[in-house]
């Protein structure tokens, strides 16, 4: 009896203990609920709060904005009313002065025409005087006339530029040949976070700075993180060249990364032409894409700028910036714009009728033509010569050793190098727009040019320098057919004077250095242009249209990279 009365006494004892238990776990749950409905109502509460600051924050700049447009345009009204005070008060005084002007101007005008009219007339009689030689000799060899007649119209007797191809000409220039363009601009970026990392770089930059190497300075607008103020600064450097920075975009910075794999990504991409701005705290990156070193054109960023507000925005548009990130899609309350300098896209080149008629016209002329300027009588003069190089036959293409025949030029490594330039589709035979964009292509080469071809080609796995023996073949490769061995033996023993002493092998800028002090390496490249100028259009067209080009790059101020 006495046992079972101590196992009920038990049984008691542990369902209370577990009755407890749940009135303790009831009793934790209930204060958990109610805690977390407190969090959710204070969350709530604090988050509608930021909402409806940043919305009266817009709202008040908007207001300030407009503000700002209506002073502008009183400003402007003013202005308007005082030039118009000042234009009535003198106008009469300078209608005199003008006409007079017209008159004068008018004069000269019809007197240069019929000076024009005349010197056509000349040449049209002068060509109806050879023409009974003989229409088969006309037909098989480039008309000296028309090449006279098309240097006198379109170039002019002083290598001055004709007012109508001007803006064709510009369109050539800054549309199709920036790949060989030397930009200035932002080269590379940085990102610090916080006031003690911003004093530290910002020292080590005045240093920079004061002993005249290159630095990196504050991009305008300060502060990306705006009124939060935890000095997120982005640093710029300036710089000339390849690594010139041609587009900017930002995007989520890799998580769970350890600092050595980042830094090792950082480098790898700017490798690949891309500089890497980031930094261990924040969840973003900022990436500069260098397209000239990529081997793509563009021009070059020469100004970043942080705006905190919707009007500076709008200033920044009207001012050309474009707009590479708002910030906000990473909770910073500013965004980032950049400045450049734009191809010209709304150039529509002009054909005539009778080159979009002909059934040869494809997409590869009409680029060829707009990049190097051709108009209508030259592009037949060469379709005359792809003629003659057929010798009557029906197939629209030409074979590439009976081209470099028909100019009396032997088939080398470096004829094929010549043609691989123009990237074409079968390297065994030419059609008529690769054989016009070879032609104007070879033309219109320079030294500098001509240097980079004979590098890249020599160079086969792309590593950017030339080891010694890729640089002895290379020499018998430039030099095939070239008379005096001996001068060739000189110039292999050279590749020790032309080091780069950082990498012990010879980059591009030693490359060029070469050839400067050893100019006859290229005289088998020359000799290729030299056949290419007197069989089509002549030598002194292409000298003139060099010099012109040469003009117009000056007047935009742009510079070839060498």
């Amino acid at each position: 009896q006495q046992v079972k009365i101590e196992e009920l006494v038990v049984r008691i004892q542990r369902t209370y203990r577990r009755m407890l238990g749940r009135r303790l776990r009831k009793e934790l749950m209930r204060i958990e609920f109610l805690a977390a409905r407190h969090i959710q109502r204070a969350v709530r509460r604090y988050q509608f709060m930021k909402a409806r600051q940043r919305m009266m924050a817009i709202h008040h700049a908007k207001i300030r904005a407009e503000r700002e447009i209506e002073k502008q345009e009183a400003m402007k009204g003013r202005l308007r009313r005082a030039v118009d005070n000042i234009y009535k008060a003198t106008r009469d005084r300078y209608v005199m002065k003008i006409q007079r002007a017209w008159r004068l101007y008018k004069k000269r005008q019809e007197l240069k025409q019929a000076a024009e009219d005349r010197r056509l007339e000349l040449l049209q009689e002068a060509k109806d005087e050879i023409k009974p030689l003989g229409e088969r000799l006309a037909l098989r060899a480039v008309d000296p006339l028309k090449r006279a007649v098309h240097a006198i119209k379109h170039i002019g007797l002083d290598d001055t530029l004709h007012p109508k191809d001007a803006p064709k000409v510009e369109n050539s220039i800054l549309k199709y040949q920036t790949q060989s363009v030397a930009q200035a601009g932002i080269i590379d970026i940085k990102l610090t976070v916080g006031e003690p990392e911003k004093h530290a770089f910002g020292t080590k930059q005045k240093f920079l700075r004061n002993t005249r190497k290159p630095h990196f300075v504050q991009a305008e607008g300060g502060d990306i993180s705006g009124h939060l103020r935890f000095e997120v600064i982005l640093w710029v450097k300036h710089g000339s060249g390849i690594d010139c920075i041609c587009d900017m975009k930002a995007d989520v910075k890799p998580s769970k990364s350890t600092l050595a794999a980042l830094e090792a990504r950082g480098k790898n991409l700017e490798a690949q032409g891309i500089q890497l701005a980031w930094h261990e705290t924040l969840t973003f990156e900022l990436r500069g894409i260098c397209s000239l070193k990529q081997g793509r054109g563009g021009y070059a960023i020469d100004s970043i700028r942080v705006c905190r507000s919707v009007g500076e925005a709008e200033r920044a548009d009207a001012e050309g910036y474009f707009l590479v990130q708002d910030m906000m899609t990473y909770n910073l309350p500013t965004s980032l714009w950049a400045h450049l300098k734009r191809r010209q896209t709304d150039f529509e080149y002009p054909h005539s009728k009778r080159i979009l008629q002909q059934d040869w016209f494809d997409k590869r002329l009409d680029r060829a033509i707009q990049t190097y300027n051709m108009d209508e009588a030259s592009v037949f003069q060469i379709r005359d010569v792809f003629e003659r190089i057929q010798d009557w036959s029906d197939e629209e293409h030409i074979s590439s050793i009976v081209l470099w025949r028909t100019f009396d030029l032997p088939w080398t490594e470096l004829a094929e190098c010549v043609i691989n330039t123009i990237n074409p589709t079968n390297h065994d035979q030419l059609s008529f727009s690769e054989y016009f964009q070879l032609t104007c292509a070879i033309c219109m080469l320079g030294k500098p040019e001509m240097n980079r071809i004979l590098f890249k080609h020599i160079d086969k796995e792309g590593k950017y320098l030339l080891s010694e023996e890729e640089f002895h073949d290379g020499i018998e490769f430039m030099t095939e057919g070239l008379e005096g061995q001996r001068t060739v033996r000189l110039w292999t023993r050279m590749y020790k004077k032309f080091l780069d002493l950082d990498t012990y092998s010879m980059n591009l800028n030693k490359f060029h250095e070469f050839m400067d002090h050893n100019p006859r390496v290229l005289w088998c490249f020359l000799s290729i242009q030299n056949k290419f100028w007197q069989n089509n259009l002549g030598v002194d067209f292409w000298e003139r249209k060099m010099k012109m080009f040469k003009k117009v790059r000056d007047d935009l101020g742009v510079v070839i990279l060498k």
